[in-house]
Order: structure tokens, then sequence, then C-alpha cells
């Protein structure tokens, strides 16, 4: 389950030319994030062909009103 979510995440976000991207949330970072039921997916890198960065996986276990 996991995995098909992160698959499909990345389909949807860095691995996509046309996927819009979200306001940084750091100084000068670009940033996707994709969301599915339960589950979000955060990509934030810096820099272009040489970056670094990081990608986040959260899943609610429960959702509040």
């Amino acid at each position: 389950m996991i995995e098909n979510f992160l698959i499909e995440a990345k389909k949807q976000t860095y691995a996509n030319e046309n996927a819009p991207k979200i306001d940084s949330s750091r100084l000068n970072s670009k940033d996707y994030e994709y969301k599915k039921g339960n589950m979000i997916y955060h990509d934030t890198y810096f820099g272009g062909t040489n970056f670094i960065g990081d990608e986040l996986y959260w899943r609610r276990s429960c959702l509040y009103r």
C-alpha cells in the first residue's frame, strides 16, 4: 500500500515536468506535495542538476473534522 502510494506520488510530483510546485517551505527551496486519502507526500529540494533535498510521508491514522 505505501509502496504504491509513493510510486504514484513521485509520478505526480518531481517526476512529472508539468506538476505544479507549492509555496516554498524553506528559503529558495522547490516543493511539491501530493495527497490521497489519509496520506501526504512532500518533496523539497534545492539546486538543479546537483541537488539536495528530502522527501516526507505522512499517514493520518484517524481523521478529525
